[in-house]
C-alpha cells in the first residue's frame, strides 16, 4: 500500500503520518516514510 499526504504547512500532516506509520508497524507491516518538499 502506498499513501501520499499533502496539504498546507502546519496542518498536522507529519503528525498524522507518524501515527499511521506507528500503527502500521505495530501491526507487522513494513513501513518506509519519505518526507520531501516541493520547490517552485
Amino acid at each position: 500500500m502506498k499513501l501520499s499526504i499533502c496539504g498546507k504547512g502546519g496542518s498536522g500532516k507529519s503528525t498524522v503520518v507518524a501515527l499511521l506509520a506507528g500503527e502500521a508497524a505495530a501491526r507487522g507491516y513494513r513501513v518506509l516514510v519519505v518526507d520531501s518538499d516541493v520547490f517552485p
